[in-house]
């Protein structure tokens, strides 16, 4: 984020359970505009919430792409968006994990990609591989 911000020619807005104190300096000060939601601990409540309220804040912002931290980011109709999917370990350590959140995971995970036109894809990380095609292409 901090290597968007220093670009200067992209309007940020962010949508976070943090406040602004509480963020790195750069990105505090680098945003447009800031939204704080509070933080819901329930994942499933939450991704209900930011389905209704990201919505909301995109049409308020006039928002071009959403950019989602995580995989369970839900998309955002008539906004082009952009996920990153990261610590896969629901899918690599399971036994770390109780069946409750293996499920979310399960359910809400391939939700969020599937709404994609497009996806990307870092393979084996030391390879530095990065794959993008078209949903439903293999």
């Amino acid at each position: 984020m901090e290597a968007i911000i220093r670009r200067g020619d992209i309007s940020l807005v962010l949508v976070t359970a943090w406040r602004r104190e509480q963020l790195p300096h750069t990105i505090a000060t680098g945003v447009d505009g800031m939204v704080t939601l509070p933080n819901i601990q329930s994942t499933p409540i939450d991704i209900l919430r930011q389905h209704r309220e990201l919505g909301r804040i995109a049409r308020e912002h006039h928002v071009d792409v959403v950019y989602g931290i995580s995989p369970l980011c839900p998309p955002v109709r008539g906004v082009h968006s952009i996920i990153t999917v990261h610590d896969l370990y629901y899918e690599v350590l399971p036994e770390l994990y109780t069946r409750r959140h293996r499920l979310w995971w399960k359910i809400f995970y391939r939700r969020g990609p599937a709404r994609r036109p497009h996806r990307g894809g870092l393979g084996n990380h030391r390879q530095r591989s990065v794959e993008v095609s078209p949903i439903g292409a293999r």
